[in-house]
C-alpha cells in the first residue's frame, strides 16, 4: 500500500512508461512501410517495447528505498524480507507494468493485427510481465549497492528474460499462423510461477549481502 501511495502521488511514474511504450511502437510502425510487415513482426515489436518500457522504472524504486535507509528497516525488522519484495513487486506490477499491457493491444492493432493476435498478445503479457518486473527487482537488488550501475543492470537483466520474450512473441506467432497458442502461455505462466517462487528470495538474499 505504501508504494501503491507513492505511484499514486506521483503518477508521471505511471504515464512515462506509457508514453515512452508508445513512442517505441510508433518509431517502429513509421519505420515499416509494408502493413504485412508490421503485422508479421508485431508480436516481437510489441513485447520488446514492453520489456524496454519496464526496464525504463523498474530500478528507481528500490534504489531509492535503498538509499533512504527503508531497506535497513525492512531488515531490521520482524517481517520478512521476502514478503516485503514481493508485495513491492505487486505494486510496481499493479502500477506501472498493468497500464503498459493494457495499452498493448491498441498497439497490436496499430500495427496490424488480426483480433485473435491481439487477445493472444494480450494474455501472453498477463502471464509473462510479473517474471520480467521480478527479474529487473532481483538485478537491482544485486546492483543497488554498486555506484553507477546504470549500465550493468540491463546487461544482468536482458539474458535471464529473453526465454521471456521469446514465449512472448512465439505466442503472437503461433495466433498469427493458426497454430495453438497454449503452449508458449503455458511456459510464460511456468516462468512466472518460478519467478514469484525464488526471486523475491534471491532478491532478499542479495540486498542482505549488499550491506555486509
Amino acid at each position: 500500500m505504501r508504494d501503491v501511495k507513492k505511484h499514486l502521488r506521483r503518477p508521471g511514474d505511471t504515464i512515462q512508461p506509457v508514453i515512452y511504450f508508445a513512442i517505441m511502437v510508433s518509431l517502429f510502425v513509421l519505420g515499416t512501410d509494408a502493413q504485412n510487415d508490421k503485422a508479421a513482426f508485431a508480436p516481437a515489436i510489441v513485447w520488446l517495447s514492453v520489456f524496454l518500457a519496464v526496464l525504463l522504472v523498474s530500478d528507481r524504486s528500490l534504489r531509492d528505498d535503498y538509499s533512504n535507509a527503508i531497506v535497513e528497516q525492512w531488515i531490521m525488522s520482524p517481517v520478512s524480507l521476502t514478503l516485503c519484495l514481493l508485495a513491492k513487486a505487486v505494486a510496481q506490477w499493479i502500477c506501472v507494468t498493468l497500464p503498459i499491457v493494457i495499452a498493448a493491444p491498441f498497439a497490436a492493432y496499430a500495427l496490424g493485427s488480426s483480433a485473435e493476435v491481439q487477445w493472444v498478445t494480450f494474455v501472453a503479457l498477463i502471464l509473462g510481465t510479473p517474471s520480467l518486473v521480478l527479474l529487473a527487482l532481483f538485478a537491482t537488488a544485486i546492483t543497488v549497492a554498486v555506484p553507477r550501475a546504470g549500465v550493468l543492470f540491463p546487461v544482468l537483466v536482458l539474458p535471464l528474460a529473453i526465454p521471456v520474450l521469446v514465449f512472448g512473441a512465439g505466442a503472437g506467432v503461433a495466433a498469427q499462423t493458426g497454430i495453438s497458442a497454449l503452449a508458449p502461455l503455458y511456459f510464460l505462466a511456468s516462468i512466472s510461477v518460478l519467478s514469484i517462487t525464488l526471486l523475491p528470495l534471491l532478491s532478499a538474499g542479495a540486498l542482505k549481502n549488499s550491506y555486509l
